[in-house]
């Protein structure tokens, strides 16, 4: 029994949330360098691994699927040498553990039956990559649902 000037109280303590995990698939590498930048200037700590063809990004893809921890979000290029985004992105919703990464088409295509296709295949979102920076920022400020709670 407590004495009457007894106080209970309560502590609770939380764990920092995890630095997400990006995977970029892109062989332009100042596009790589300017999403990265990008990410940074948003405040979106992210931790992140680089393909650079479609074959490294396959090779990438089938060994992280058996890793503990997943990506938390796919960037993917369509122009990519020799296997193109669309194979990989069809690679990645057929992989039993990748089904669920959100997966972004970030590219400079905007032809409707890249469109189109993407859609068929799963792809979360579609996103062509703007000329200007300003834009670019904000383009992917709103890649940040996807990592949700984690930035």
């Amino acid at each position: 029994m407590f004495p009457p000037t007894a106080t209970i109280v309560s502590v609770t303590f939380s764990l920092p949330m995890p630095i997400p995990f990006v995977i970029i698939i892109d062989d332009n590498p100042g596009d790589i360098a300017l999403t990265q930048e990008a990410f940074a200037e948003n405040g979106m700590p992210a931790d992140f691994t680089v393909a650079m063809s479609g074959d490294e990004a396959l090779e990438l893809l089938a060994g992280v699927g058996e890793e503990p921890r997943l990506p938390d979000l796919i960037l993917l290029d369509l122009n990519l040498p020799r296997i193109n985004g669309l194979e990989i992105l069809a690679f990645v919703r057929q992989h039993p553990r990748l089904t669920s990464v959100p997966t972004v088409i970030l590219t400079t295509s905007n032809r409707a039956q890249d469109r189109e296709q993407s859609r068929k295949l799963g792809v979360t979102d579609y996103l062509v990559k703007p000329a200007i920076f300003s834009e670019f920022l904000e383009l992917v400020a709103g890649l940040r649902r996807f990592l949700a709670p984690a930035a």
